[in-house]
């Protein structure tokens, strides 16, 4: 479906329960993202999740916006001029994707303001050095994949990454990469929480205090996956400045 003007004057927009204002662009059949100056940047979230959506480009200049939700669509590539477009994007949400190499995420390097990254279920989340070298290339990165990012990983990244032996590891990581025809992925079968399990989410939400507990959580109630750590934080997670 293509996005027009229609679609996009239509979307639901509301304040989200961290008091943000969200567009809400899901489950459209949406392929590519087009026409979003419509929105004359009056929102801080925009969720385009449950899509077609292949690349993350064509976005116009926009101060407001803060945080893309984009789970479970196609997107392999981000366009070099993202962090142009939107100097204070402070959370990306693209969990299930199909981005593929270290070196499609060589452009997050450039948001200076970027402190909230998944990109879990991401072929590129198996690649060898994949945390570290996401950790050293955003440094104001406060949590990576619904993990906190610790004073001994930026560390380790920068020892790994820094030295001249480092820098040259970091080259051959960052390969050119076109990706074709993408395969699609299958349809995971659905398996919803019990009715205590969603209660409980759905309760969870309501006192979460960041994006990026609500979408962890919207995600657990959806795919009916709720572990112990749903329950609280986990103290391995605290952030360590």
């Amino acid at each position: 479906m293509k996005l027009n003007y229609e679609i996009i004057e239509s979307a639901e927009s509301y304040i989200n329960p961290i008091k943000d204002r969200e567009l809400d662009l899901t489950g459209l059949k949406i392929s590519r993202i087009e026409n979003i100056a419509v929105t004359k940047d009056l929102n801080d979230v925009i969720n385009f999740s449950d899509n077609e959506i292949s690349k993350l480009e064509n976005f116009p200049n926009m101060k407001r916006l803060k945080g893309i939700i984009a789970i479970n669509n196609r997107i392999s590539r981000i366009d070099l001029d993202l962090p142009k477009s939107l100097p204070n994007l402070e959370s990306l949400i693209l969990t299930n994707n199909q981005i593929q190499e270290l070196g499609d995420l060589d452009v997050l390097g450039e948001m200076k303001n970027l402190k909230y990254l998944s990109l879990m279920d991401n072929p590129v989340v198996t690649k060898k050095y994949y945390r570290l070298f996401v950790i050293n290339r955003c440094p104001s990165l406060r949590m990576l994949d619904f993990k906190k990012v610790k004073a001994v990983e930026r560390e380790e990244a920068k020892k790994l990454f820094n030295s001249e032996q480092g820098k040259e590891l970091q080259k051959s990581l960052v390969k050119t990469f076109e990706p074709g025809e993408m395969p699609k992925k299958e349809a995971r079968p659905y398996q919803g929480p019990s009715p205590e399990e969603a209660e409980k989410i759905k309760e969870m939400i309501k006192n979460a205090t960041t994006l990026e507990e609500i979408t962890m959580l919207e995600r657990k109630l959806k795919s009916g996956i709720v572990t112990e750590a749903t329950n609280g934080k986990d103290d391995d997670d605290t952030m360590e400045d």
